[in-house]
């Protein structure tokens, strides 16, 4: 990689040569880090890094070996794997007792926890995203008390800091958790209700029912739908990564076959809420 400046805090860093991985703090970051670890997914050739199996012994054996050939290709890259920030999660609809056999990555122990937050977004071993909407309603709550603190300026400038500051906050990645059950997704409709009541000053005893109305608001679930057809609509024109697009089938790819469904996507039944509330 050729040197290069780095401005921090408007002073400019010394020229350095990078050798090996990415510079931290940079747009492009991201990008670069992605494209470095882009053969990750193929240093193992026991197995790939989405397993399924049907027993967890048979899971943790399967994985412990596929953690010995990403330790080889992880030295053969330079990188050094944080351990103690490192964690495995048994992903079922019943708790697992144990014990098993541990799970190894060289000479550290890798834990297995029951949730664990992974780029913001907290993920339990059942997948009913409580966590996460349990997280997201005690920030939504510190973000309308601040916002309280302003209830004498405008309606209509109070609105705009709440859909551009406030409420993309709490959707982050809610095409993934937006479909936790309409009761956990309850408590955060509450508090938009409460928001919009607070901006547009509307009295307290306003019903529930009446506010979105009056104001002419959306509902979140609202956000979360238009999320939902956006990806449907990237999906239909190709322009998703291959494993989403892998997720989902056209009923008939043959266009001389001319159905009136003949563009929709096929339906899969699921017998448990678990699947019922999957991505797919």
């Amino acid at each position: 990689m050729k040197d290069h400046n780095v401005t921090v805090n408007g002073a400019r860093s010394m020229l350095q040569q990078i050798d090996i991985g990415v510079p931290q703090g940079s747009l492009m970051g991201p990008r670069l880090f992605a494209i470095y670890v882009n053969d990750l997914p193929t240093s193992s050739e026991t197995g790939c890094i989405h397993m399924f199996g049907e027993e967890v012994e048979e899971i943790v054996n399967e994985l412990n070996l596929i953690l010995n050939d990403f330790k080889v290709w992880c030295c053969k890259n330079h990188l050094t794997v944080h351990t103690g920030k490192t964690v495995a999660m048994l992903i079922s609809s019943h708790a697992f007792v144990g014990p098993t056999r541990p799970l190894m990555f060289g000479d550290s122990y890798i834990y297995f926890n029951t949730k664990f937050t992974c780029l913001g977004v907290e993920i339990d071993y059942k997948l009913n995203w409580k966590p996460q909407v349990k997280a997201l309603h005690i920030k939504f709550g510190g973000k309308l008390k601040f916002l309280k603190k302003f209830k004498g300026l405008p309606s209509s400038v109070l609105e705009e800091i709440y859909f551009k500051g406030i409420v993309p906050s709490i959707t982050y990645c809610i095409a993934i958790w937006g479909s936790c059950s309409p009761s956990t997704f309850k408590v955060l409709e509450h508090l938009h209700l409460k928001a919009a009541k607070l901006i547009h000053k509307l009295p307290s005893k306003t019903p529930d029912s009446d506010v979105l109305d009056l104001v002419k608001w959306k509902p979140l679930g609202y956000i979360y739908k238009c999320r939902l057809t956006s990806i449907m609509y990237q999906l239909f024109h190709n322009s998703l990564p291959d494993q989403l697009k892998a997720l989902f089938e056209i009923r008939n790819t043959d266009k001389n076959y001319n159905l009136r469904r003949i563009n929709d996507f096929l339906n899969v039944q699921y017998n448990s809420n678990l699947g019922r509330n999957s991505v797919r």
